[in-house]
């Protein structure tokens, strides 16, 4: 289960930053639906533990917001390079300037993977209570 969680976090931000540094936000619900319709391919439903459509919906929301935090970090990186060069124009600081845009341009997929990562803890918890909570009450 463990190992579904990383494998799923570290595709989806990849493939966020891919899709954020291509066409900001308008990729990213069909690379999702993609990535999560690949990955739900291999789920067995196992009641009341693992929900198939569960697993779907939160691959589907966590997976868009973090497509969504890296296009909004990315265009936020660039319109700050694009200042600084306006403030640097024909000067040697406009290495300062790429150099700046490197460093927050790289931490744009830890920053939205360290948001995605604490939602995901959340919402696993709550369906795992969830499903011991119906298990219990059944029983």
């Amino acid at each position: 289960m463990n190992k579904f969680a990383i494998v799923f976090l570290s595709a989806a931000v990849l493939v966020g930053a891919v899709m954020a540094q291509d066409a900001g936000t308008a990729l990213c619900g069909d690379g999702c639906s993609l990535l999560c319709e690949t990955i739900g391919s291999l789920c067995v439903d196992v009641y009341p533990l693992i929900s198939c459509a569960a697993n779907k919906a939160a691959c589907n929301g966590a997976c868009g917001q973090t497509c969504s935090c890296n296009a909004k970090c990315l265009a936020n990186c660039h319109s700050r390079n694009a200042a600084c060069e306006a403030q640097n124009a024909n000067s040697f600081n406009q290495i300062i300037c790429k150099g700046q845009v490197s460093v927050c341009t790289s931490a744009c997929p830890v920053t939205c993977a360290g948001q995605a990562i604490t939602q995901g803890i959340q919402q696993a918890l709550g369906q795992a209570l969830a499903g011991v909570t119906k298990a219990a009450a059944a029983a």
